[in-house]
């Protein structure tokens, strides 16, 4: 029996109703900026994370992009933010969003210490459904009507539709997101639209679908292709534990520094 598998994105890079708005360089990282609707995205593409200068030149890009969206929603050093890890902590290519968190310096109880030159941030990482017996989104929704948050920061693995993108773009976008629509697993939005909040996301796309890489090497143009039901897997690739651990650094370590001027040493 064949089934059609449609080709899966979450990455703005390759959506052709975004337009393109601008473009500028940080030495080797390329950054491309996009509109739809009222939504901006920014697709940071590198090359590789060996060394420490790729490294701090995408730590600059994401950190000047993460700085346009708080200037865009008026959000200044006084304002509170609930950052939210999304992902399956136990499948490597799904832990981005929980490995980031792991790394954020949350200063929510600061005020109680009489600590008052920091902004307030939260962290939060609700696991999986089968752990928590929820969507995520309800745990989102619950916090930010409790601890009432200015901004959600919210970090994920994504899914790209071309090999090219595999690993090497970080995506910002204040659209929002739902859990798992790349997998063609939909969950609530987790968005300004749905929480009332601001709600950026940064997310890495850190896998991709067999018949993905099988169009890309037969230079199919065809968003649809037949394959025997059950012949379309997952694909991630060999080194994702360390792009994983390279990647979360390179993330946390830039919100850290542009919600509170964090450095790591």
């Amino acid at each position: 029996m064949k089934k059609n598998y449609i080709l899966r994105n979450d990455l703005a890079i390759q959506n052709k109703k975004y337009k393109k708005i601008n473009k500028y360089l940080i030495n080797n990282i390329e950054v491309e900026q996009y509109g739809y609707k009222d939504f901006s995205f920014a697709d940071i593409i590198f090359n590789n994370l060996e060394s420490n200068s790729n490294k701090n030149d995408l730590k600059q890009a994401l950190k000047k992009e993460i700085k346009y969206f708080l200037k865009k929603y008026n959000l200044n050093n006084k304002t509170s933010c609930l950052v939210v890890g999304l992902g399956n902590k136990n499948v490597i290519s799904d832990a981005l969003g929980t490995q980031v968190c792991n790394n954020i310096v949350a200063t929510g109880y600061f005020g109680f210490l009489n600590i008052n030159n920091y902004r307030d941030v939260y962290v939060y990482i609700p696991g999986t459904t089968k752990e928590s017996g929820m969507e995520a989104f309800k745990g989102v929704n619950a916090l930010v009507k409790e601890l009432k948050p200015d901004f959600l920061i919210i970090v994920d693995s994504l899914v790209c539709s071309h090999i090219r993108y595999l690993n090497s773009v970080i995506q910002v976008t204040d659209m929002g997101i739902t859990p798992g629509s790349g997998l063609a697993n939909y969950n609530e939005e987790i968005s300004l639209n749905t929480l009332g909040v601001p709600t950026f996301v940064v997310g890495v796309a850190t896998a991709t679908f067999a018949s993905t890489i099988i169009r890309d090497v037969m230079n199919v143009k065809k968003s649809h292709i037949s394959f025997k039901d059950g012949y379309d897997f997952l694909v991630v690739s060999h080194n994702i534990d360390i792009l994983i651990k390279n990647l979360s650094k390179v993330i946390s370590e830039s919100i850290n520094e542009v919600l509170n001027n964090f450095k790591t040493f």
